[in-house]
């Protein structure tokens, strides 16, 4: 019987360390279009979010939406 680790990385998933921060909030590091960068992990978010402040830095398209990002007590 395999282990949940091989079968997971035969299927293309790969291994990311968390940590923990002081708020208890989880921390990562991950690329955006091969740019490197901290992110917060939300476990229970519905979407991914980047600040406007940041799209040139990872090299986004944006567009106009009616979906705005806001927190779980907005």
């Amino acid at each position: 019987m395999e282990t949940l680790n091989e079968f997971l990385e035969e299927r293309g998933y790969t291994r990311v360390k968390l940590h923990l921060t002081k708020t208890n909030h989880f921390e990562i590091k991950a690329s955006i279009n091969g740019v490197k960068g901290v992110f917060i992990l939300d476990t229970g978010a519905s979407s991914s979010c980047v600040g406007f402040e940041n799209i040139e830095t990872f090299n986004l398209e944006v567009k106009d939406s009616e979906i705005k990002a806001e927190g779980a007590g907005a």
